[in-house]
């Protein structure tokens, strides 16, 4: 198959790093991935999300952003999509997964990459940009004496594969990545508040992936037509149960039913093994997302709960930055 810049299917486009891009950041770096260019920065704050403070741990999460003219079409500023939220949740991640952050102390690095250009490739450019900036506002740090060493156990970048008209291809361009084989259908839910799976859906759909949106009511009538159901998490407990969006519980037991494996994508940052199932506090959401106020009888109670609490023998497995744990793992985990 011949590539429209004439590389060959493992090829790599042409990369170029420019370190200390900006003057005032902590760390910086421009990255261009051929067309493809991407600032990132980190910014060190002396403070650490409420569910570290106390423990002496650090902290690094991202924001990703694309400037208006950064695609071929104006992207409205500020728009906070799903597909930029997730890309940002996977350089935190992949950043973390490389920094011992007890090292940090309770302190913050905010790593903010702003598409400059967008020619496929963003978020694997962010990940590579992202950890020479990282590494660039550690080494100030130690250089500055607030830290005793650089706490890096690895270094990390990232790139993409793909198959475009059944050939593998390397690093894809906007073109090839738009029109890569796919070969996954997905099933979404509502999600119960915030109706987050409608966001889910219209991200895959943007992206050409077959997706059949239906109510979480629905469940029990769809989960025969797929092989695997996937969910995310909020926590895990000390006891091995799994808070997540209301739906959850009833997704995983009709998946047991159907002998359905069932997998939790969670960072192992989410285990907390000070906290048990029936400790948590189950938030609840505006009861008007469920019924309109005035609709019922002032002697119907309306609920609008948040989450779900799952045990875990429903769990086949949790997928971590670690790897896939089973549930006996989870627990051994915990204990330790």
């Amino acid at each position: 198959m011949k590539r429209a810049d004439r590389r060959a299917w493992d090829e790599m486009r042409p990369v170029k790093i420019i370190p200390r891009f900006q003057n005032f950041a902590e760390g910086s770096a421009l990255i261009e991935l051929g067309q493809t260019r991407v600032l990132c920065s980190v910014s060190v704050e002396e403070r650490v999300p409420g569910f570290l403070r106390g423990g002496g741990s650090g902290w690094i999460t991202a924001e990703y952003a694309m400037l208006p003219r950064a695609t071929v079409t104006r992207t409205p500023r500020d728009r906070a999509s799903g597909r930029s939220q997730e890309i940002q949740r996977l350089i935190g991640r992949s950043l973390r997964a490389i920094t011992d952050l007890d090292a940090l102390g309770e302190r913050t690095l905010i790593v903010d990459c702003d598409v400059l250009q967008a020619d496929g490739g963003t978020r694997t450019a962010a990940i590579t940009g992202s950890y020479v900036a990282l590494y660039q506002a550690l080494q100030t740090m130690a250089n500055m004496g607030i830290l005793s060493a650089i706490p890096l156990k690895a270094a990390v970048a990232a790139t993409s594969v793909g198959i475009v008209h059944s050939y593998m291809l390397l690093d894809l361009c906007y073109d090839e990545d738009f029109t890569r084989d796919r070969n996954i259908k997905v099933i979404t839910t509502r999600s119960g508040p915030g109706r987050t799976g409608e966001r889910i859906a219209q991200e895959l759909g943007h992206y050409g992936v077959p997706v059949t949106f239906i109510d979480d009511t629905a469940i029990g009538l769809y989960i025969s037509t797929v092989n695997k159901a996937v969910v995310g998490a909020d926590r895990i407990c000390a006891d091995g149960k799994l808070i997540n969006g209301i739906g959850t519980y009833q997704l995983a037991l009709a998946a047991k039913m159907r002998g359905i494996p069932f997998y939790v994508l969670c960072e192992t940052l989410k285990f907390d093994p000070r906290l048990k199932g029936d400790e948590v506090d189950l938030e609840e959401k505006d009861t008007s997302e469920v019924v309109e106020p005035g609709r019922l009888p002032l002697e119907v109670s309306v609920k609008n709960p948040y989450f779900d609490v799952i045990p875990l023998e429903l769990v086949t497995g949790i997928v971590t930055e670690n790897g896939l744990l089973t549930p006996e793992e989870v627990i051994n985990y915990m204990g330790k």
